[in-house]
């Protein structure tokens, strides 16, 4: 099986690996990530809005593979990436859960969800949570 899918798991995130399928395009998330930690140049501002995908194209600057943390990096750099947890964090805050470790699981899931999708593009998502918190606050 190893040998029809390129070798081990381990071998498809190493740092060379990961650089060389940013490279083609092909990069999946966690590589995206590899690749910006150790071969890019740190983005502090970004590249600017829409620099991830270009929307006169429709087409991904750098790999099909997307999420709202990766935009946003790719986008707006550190600065907006710190922004964007800001923003998490508030919002998660302004459910007012008065249990710690509840508000650290609601935090901790909806952050590993902005890694897979980009939840603040879809106002369904962020009013489903607000919906579904104000209802639990509420009961």
């Amino acid at each position: 099986i190893t040998s029809k899918v390129g070798g081990t798991f381990e071998k498809h995130f190493t740092i060379e690996r990961s650089y060389r399928f940013f490279l083609e395009g092909t990069a999946k998330r966690e590589q995206v990530v590899i690749a910006a930690i150790h071969s890019l140049d740190t983005k502090f501002i970004g590249g600017g809005p829409y620099s991830y995908f270009d929307i006169k194209t429709g087409k991904f600057q750098n790999t099909i593979h997307f999420s709202q943390l990766i935009w946003t990096y790719f986008d707006l750099g550190l600065m907006g990436l710190i922004t964007v947890f800001f923003y998490l964090f508030y919002i998660v805050k302004s459910l007012e859960t008065r249990n710690k470790w509840f508000f650290l699981f609601i935090f901790s899931v909806i952050t590993i969800y902005s890694f897979y999708t980009t939840p603040f593009s879809e106002i369904g998502i962020v009013f489903s949570i607000f919906m579904f918190f104000n209802y639990y606050r509420n009961a």
